[in-house]
């Protein structure tokens, strides 16, 4: 196989596969450098796998005669300014939002999104974005600086931009995506204030929340500390996700500040096969949907009939929505259908079926009615409901991921109790689950038992109580029920306040 890098070097690659020693050789025109990696049987598997399922391996062996000894170094004398790598496509003062495009692993600004920003741009919708590419040092092998250093990198550049714009959306691609999140946190860390006055989204496409298989193997043929970052459940990612949940988007806790706001909206590739489902959908991710192409088209798009485009369009949508005082008629019929629900909700019939156990049972509908009146009605008339317009429209954004997060947490619990008994049908399964969530409300098992007989299947509340300990015991589901508990009580506080709002 013959590599050809940028002229004048050529390199001439043979690789041999006996008993799993590969052998590799690199002759430079000018520089001769011959080398000999002997990999475990593990990684020799790996190898052997075909290319489209190794890509980070084929990312080193592509760029590996760049980083032979000294050529970091020199790169790095270049005298080259960073500035380069980012671009605005469109900045005009008399625009109010904004919108940052961060490229992935390897990638840059002109190679990562081929014509996206031009149809923006022609596109009246985006009337009033800015339009920034942001790039920054990412190449295959060498690489010093890791996710983190690059999300200080976004920080920087968007401390001194953000405070110009009414709201901002923040598109990442594959790491661009972690990058983001990094830099949201640098700067929760140093300029709260800002984040606070900002309306904030984040897109992410093809994201690995829960890293990429082979990321590790990288190291195996060049260092690199952006790869190393993302190795399947590595700690890196998983701290990121920790402090992210820790610094963004809590429910609301007596005698603390209130955490900024930030809403994380997750797509895939219909056929990415470099990022798996699992893990750009997966971590701190509560809804997630599928767009066109694989990991490098599905942030190409061609067309505006492309899915990542509409998806991008109909985020934006909202926001651009300006609210208004007029007190046209739909905003006047949903306020005064908000105002009953408050007054009378006992008399205001309640026919939904909410997807969530948890919804079903709570003691308190009112935040989960509000949500679905609000659901029920035109975008444009919720925001131009008077005075209150944003607070719903945010209510709105805000309750459609908690129920994400809910539906996909007594997912992954009703499987995991399918795991600790016998009876093999889900519908008893869901029984040993609501048991579990009256108990993490702090209910007992004698006040639960009191209150009614609701078991089947021939469950008994031992075998029930047996199966919430364990549960309990799990530290990430106590977590989680703990979140979600916490959370619907900030919504049951939210609701009081609008309907103070509405009512006085």
């Amino acid at each position: 196989m013959i590599v050809n890098s940028s002229q004048p070097m050529k390199v001439r690659l043979r690789a041999e596969d006996r008993n799993r020693l590969h052998k590799f050789s690199f002759c430079g025109r000018g520089t001769s450098s011959k080398g000999t990696l002997i990999f475990q049987p593990a990684t020799s598997r790996f190898l052997n796998k075909p290319l489209k399922e190794q890509p980070f391996i084929l990312l080193g062996i592509l760029f590996l005669i760049l980083s032979l000894p000294g050529c970091t170094a020199v790169a790095s004398l270049t005298g080259k300014p960073t500035e380069n790598l980012r671009e605005w496509k469109r900045q005009d003062t008399n625009r109010n939002k904004l919108l940052v495009f961060v490229h992935g692993f390897n990638s840059s600004k002109d190679s990562a999104w081929g014509i996206f920003p031009e149809l923006i741009k022609n596109d009246p919708e985006f009337d009033d974005y800015n339009i920034h590419l942001f790039g920054y040092p990412s190449q295959a092998c060498r690489q010093v600086s890791d996710i983190r250093d690059q999300g200080e990198y976004l920080a920087s550049f968007l401390k001194e931009t953000l405070p110009g714009y009414q709201s901002s959306i923040l598109v990442g691609h594959s790491m661009g995506g972690l990058v983001i999140l990094h830099g949201l946190l640098t700067l929760e860390r140093s300029n709260v204030d800002l984040l606070d006055r900002a309306a904030i989204s984040v897109l992410t496409f093809g994201t690995p929340y829960l890293g990429v298989e082979g990321a590790d193997m990288l190291r195996l043929l060049c260092e690199n500390k952006q790869a190393n970052d993302m190795k399947v459940l590595g700690t890196e990612l998983h701290r990121l996700q920790e402090e992210w949940k820790q610094r963004f988007n809590k429910p609301r806790e007596k005698g603390k500040r209130e955490t900024p706001r930030v809403s994380l909206f997750a797509f895939r590739g219909a056929t990415d096969y470099f990022v798996a489902q699992a893990s750009a959908c997966g971590g701190i991710v509560t809804s997630c949907e599928v767009v066109d192409g694989d990991h490098v088209s599905m942030v190409k798009p061609t067309t505006r009939e492309n899915l990542a485009y509409m998806k991008l369009r109909s985020i934006t949508k909202p926001l651009e929505i300006q609210p208004t005082n007029a007190t046209d008629e739909a905003a006047v019929r949903l306020l005064s259908e908000i105002v009953k629900l408050f007054r009378f909700p006992e008399a205001v019939r309640d026919v939904s079926n909410p997807p969530s156990l948890f919804e079903r049972m709570s003691g308190n509908k009112v935040p989960r009615r509000l949500f679905e009146l609000l659901m029920a009605s035109n975008e444009k008339d919720v925001l131009r409901v008077q005075n209150i317009g944003n607070t719903l429209h945010s209510y709105i954004n805000s309750y459609y991921q908690f129920r994400q997060k809910v539906v996909k947490l007594e997912d992954s619990v009703t499987t995991r109790i399918g795991q600790m008994v016998q009876v093999r049908f889900r519908p008893a399964w869901m029984i040993y689950l609501k048991y579990a969530i009256m108990r993490f409300d702090g209910q007992s098992k004698q006040s639960i038992m009191a209150a009614g007989d609701f078991l089947n299947y021939e469950i008994t509340w031992d075998d029930a109580e047996r199966v919430f300990i364990k549960l309990s015991n799990e530290p990430s589901v106590s977590h989680e029920f703990s979140e979600v508990f916490a959370l619907h009580k900030s919504f049951v506080e939210d609701a009081k306040r609008i309907a103070s709002a509405v009512l006085n």
